[in-house]
């Protein structure tokens, strides 16, 4: 069974609740189409080739005033990373970790940055804005105990967070390996209480 990091928060709430609701498809929105964009951006290294692609995603758009703010964030997002040291590793990371009896932690990071300065790593979300408790959320540790384990980091090398759509702030954290035991043990305890009440659900 997997369950993305992205619904790690609402499982830990409410286990029977998120079984009982899981499976279903979210279509992506104006904000999709700017990651999709921005991943273009870092892939091919070329703002006016990210600007036509987001064209193409905004053909199937219909509000004129969104389909601006689109091409804005964009822009902004494009001249907001270029003042940074840091050197895009990847995009759109798939993550995969086993959290035992059978359940797996999946999603995706934006981006995955190194120092030019220091070789810190930092795994990247991109999002219309930042909640100011996500470093309470289990997901993050979890995630940056994957991404050193892609990487073959060790894990205080690695630091997760948040950063809004147009690059205009970020927010990151590496946390400790106590926190990250923690997360990991409860995170367990999680997937065996999903694991047993799934027969409910087939």
């Amino acid at each position: 069974m997997k369950i993305r990091h992205s619904e790690l928060e609402a499982c830990r709430k409410d286990p029977a609740g998120w079984l009982a609701s899981s499976g279903g498809f979210a279509r992506g929105g104006y904000a999709s189409d700017i990651k999709l964009a921005i991943s273009h951006f870092h892939k091919s290294g070329s703002h006016a080739s990210a600007q036509g692609k987001l064209e193409e995603y905004l053909k199937k758009r219909v509000n004129a005033q969104k389909k601006q703010w689109a091409r804005d964030t964009l822009d902004n997002y494009v001249v907001a990373f270029g003042s940074g040291d840091w050197l895009v590793a990847d995009t759109k990371l798939r993550l995969s970790l086993e959290l035992g009896s059978g359940v797996v932690m999946s999603g995706e990071m934006s981006r995955i940055d190194v120092s030019a300065k220091s070789g810190q790593y930092q795994a990247v979300l991109l999002s219309a804005s930042i909640d100011g408790n996500w470093k309470s959320e289990l997901r993050w540790p979890l995630v940056q105990l994957a991404v050193s384990q892609k990487y073959s980091r060790e894990i205080e090398e690695i630091a997760v967070g948040i950063q809004t759509l147009d690059g205009s702030t970020i927010d990151t954290r590496c946390f400790s390996k106590g926190k990250i035991d923690k997360c990991v043990t409860e995170a367990a305890g999680l997937a065996e209480t999903i694991n047993s009440l799934s027969s409910k659900y087939k």
